[in-house]
């Protein structure tokens, strides 16, 4: 006599979700956009920026003006110089000039600032006279080069109409450190702060919730084992010392490992085509393991007198 399934908390729990949620489609489909437009937004606001310094000069008229002034209105070509820098004329010849006579006015603006103090007012004054754009000296505390991290002229920045510097691209982070430096690093006292994002978290709770509301059962079972797998396969994988091998043929030959198993677990199966798969992925998988430790002790055998 068959005995009747005894029903858990679980099971009640997971059959109220699944009415609340059928029941209130179009409320749960607007909370899930909602939670994925919050997650761009954040993301957006604790990721990396380009966003140029801003700054407030008097130009050679006496009119004080700021880089945020263009923000939404125009690009700005932002000119580093001064009136004795000869490549600065050259520049100005050669590019700048012949560029300010054809761009668009209503689009695109170009501020010159003379930088490192060789210019006085007077002298920045007669400099602009000859040219049709907006020139201003930098700050006398040289605030704007440090910001700006200028060393030499010319340097040219182009700042698009959301304020972000669009050239010259960002500098690639290189980390430079002694070996005394990378010990004070690792110090067990000192903690790395380390920036994590947000964004790839929500969009998988995001991702469970759709899966978990409109799936059926029977797919909701093999979805389970299935992320446990990912997620054992994971810690294994990367969990295998590289003693013998490169770090890169420990990993792939624990991949490789991983699906010899998984289709030893499937080649006694009556289903022709996952005999002939299972087969074609054991006989692949071991090509890897082998080829690796082929290649491993070729490598080895470079370092032998």
């Amino acid at each position: 006599m068959a005995t009747e399934k005894q029903e858990t908390n679980w099971d009640v729990l997971v059959d109220k979700t699944k009415t609340t949620v059928s029941e209130n489609k179009v409320l749960f489909s607007i909370g899930t956009v909602s939670i994925l437009i919050l997650a761009v937004v954040l993301y957006g606001m604790i990721g990396g920026d380009n966003n140029a310094p801003d700054f407030t000069l008097k130009d050679t008229d006496g009119t004080s003006f700021s880089l945020s002034d263009y923000e939404g209105e125009q690009v700005v070509i932002l000119d580093f110089m001064f009136s004795t820098c000869e490549p600065c004329e050259k520049f100005v010849k050669e590019a700048l000039g012949p560029y300010s006579e054809k761009m668009d006015n209503d689009d695109v603006a170009i501020l010159s600032v003379s930088v490192f103090g060789n210019d006085d007012e007077a002298e920045l004054r007669d400099y602009a006279e000859n040219h049709g754009w907006r020139h201003a000296l930098g700050d006398s505390e040289g605030d704007i080069e440090i910001a700006y991290d200028v060393i030499g002229t010319p340097k040219i920045f182009i700042i698009d109409k959301n304020g972000e510097i669009t050239y010259p691209p960002p500098k690639i982070k290189v980390s430079v450190t002694t070996k005394k430096q990378e010990k004070e690093l690792n110090e067990p006292g000192k903690v790395k702060e380390k920036r994590f994002s947000i964004l790839p978290g929500l969009i998988a709770i995001s991702s469970i919730f759709l899966v978990g509301a409109f799936a059926p059962e029977s797919f909701m079972n093999h979805f389970i084992v299935f992320v446990l797998s990912c997620f054992i396969g994971y810690m294994v994988i990367w969990n295998v010392t590289a003693s013998l091998h490169t770090p890169l043929m420990s990993v792939t030959n624990a991949v490789s490992s991983i699906i010899i198993i998984g289709a030893l677990s499937q080649i006694s199966s009556s289903n022709l085509f996952s005999l002939i798969l299972s087969g074609f992925a054991v006989f692949i998988a071991s090509i890897n393991i082998v080829g690796g430790f082929a290649v491993t002790k070729r490598m080895l055998g470079m370092f032998k007198k």
